[in-house]
């Protein structure tokens, strides 16, 4: 599989680039290993929800990552929030967990446990830090890549 690389691919560099990273440095902030990065770059692979998610909680727009819609981070911030003051927004988890199980039943199929829960975090991260409201058409988009 191949990609552009002015796809994923390109995307990918380019938000190891505004980091000022090597390919080692991006790889290891992700939760992937050198030689997995390299070849994401280069359209070889396309990274999983873990790496997808390591990379939302380094504050990288996942949507821009994987569609090139918008900005590579969210809101200009390089570092994506977890948690509020006050602990996790637990109304925006529940919206997240509720539009997950409608796509994955809509689609008829079933993320393993810990694939859903890199997903929630990834999207948690992305929706906490923009201050949007979850839309269906992004998670199911961020699904499929998951699954």
């Amino acid at each position: 599989m191949s990609l552009h690389k002015e796809g994923l691919a390109g995307r990918l560099k380019q938000a190891r680039e505004a980091f000022g990273y090597s390919q080692k440095d991006m790889a290891e902030a992700a939760g992937s290993r050198l030689r997995s990065w390299q070849d994401y770059e280069a359209g070889r692979k396309v990274p999983g929800g873990r790496v997808i998610a390591g990379l939302a909680q380094m504050g990288i727009d996942a949507h821009w990552l994987m569609t090139g819609e918008g900005t590579v981070f969210f809101h200009g911030v390089r570092r994506a929030r977890s948690e509020t003051a006050d602990g996790p927004d637990e109304e925006l988890l529940r919206a997240l967990l509720h539009l997950i199980e409608e796509v994955a039943h809509a689609s008829q199929a079933t993320l393993p446990p810990a694939r859903k829960a890199e997903l929630i975090l990834a999207l948690y991260g992305l929706y906490q830090d923009t201050g949007s409201k979850p839309e269906r058409g992004h998670i199911s988009g961020l699904f499929k890549a998951f699954y």
